[in-house]
C-alpha cells in the first residue's frame, strides 16, 4: 500500500508508513543476580575443572652439557615449562624455563647450536 500523507504541525505534508510498528522506548536491563563467589571448583561450559588441574606440568630432568637447541626441542616435545639441569654425577646444577629462552637466549642473540645450556646458568 502507498504511504498516507498527513498534515504535520507546520502545515506541510509528510509521508508515514502505516505498516511499521509503533516505536517503543528501549527496555532498561537490570541485573538479575549477584555474581557467585569463587570456589575451588570452577565451571567451564559443561566440564568441571579443579584448581589442581590448572597447575603447570612437572619439570623434566636433562643433562647440563646439552646444547641449548636440544634442551628446547626436548622441552617442546613433552610440553614442559621448565627443565631441571643435572651434571654427570646427577647433581642439580640449575633450572631453565621457557621464559629463560626468551630473555637469555633469543633476546641476546645467542647461538643455540654451539652454546651449552650450562653456560646460561
Amino acid at each position: 500500500p502507498a504511504p498516507k500523507k498527513v498534515l504535520n504541525d507546520k502545515n506541510s505534508f509528510k509521508n508515514i508508513n502505516t505498516n511499521s510498528p509503533p516505536i517503543s522506548p528501549r527496555p532498561v536491563k537490570t541485573p538479575t543476580a549477584k555474581p557467585k563467589a569463587l570456589s575451588k571448583t570452577m565451571s567451564f561450559k559443561d566440564n568441571e575443572k579443579t584448581v589442581a588441574k590448572l597447575r603447570p606440568k612437572a619439570a623434566i630432568v636433562l643433562n647440563d652439557s646439552l646444547p641449548v637447541f636440544d634442551v628446547a626441542v626436548k622441552m617442546t616435545s613433552v610440553r614442559a615449562d621448565a627443565a631441571l639441569l643435572v651434571n654427570k654425577s646427577g647433581e642439580l646444577t640449575g633450572i631453565i624455563t621457557d621464559n629463560d629462552f626468551t630473555r637469555r637466549v633469543i633476546a641476546k642473540g645467542i647461538d643455540v647450536y654451539s652454546t651449552m645450556v650450562s653456560e646460561l646458568m
